[in-house]
């Protein structure tokens, strides 16, 4: 659901939780962030044969202080 203009916008965080390749579509998720979700910062957990493109993705699109990648957390729980 998104809010209507009278509604409090939802702000928070998104995550993305997955291995980084082209199958799994965080690119797409990355371009939509960019479009103006009412939400502050995405969260990308994993890593893989993508996440170099995609950290350049996120530098094209000067979102370097809202898309966050944390890399592989196998196994620190």
């Amino acid at each position: 659901h998104i809010p209507e203009d009278n509604e409090e916008k939802v702000v928070g965080k998104i995550v993305f939780v997955g291995r980084l390749t082209i199958e799994k579509g965080a690119d797409v998720l990355i371009r939509a962030f960019a479009l103006g979700l009412p939400t502050k910062k995405l969260h990308i957990i994993g890593d893989g044969p993508e996440r170099a493109s995609l950290e350049s993705l996120v530098r094209e699109l000067d979102m370097g202080g809202q898309v966050l990648f944390h890399g592989s957390l196998y196994g620190s729980a």
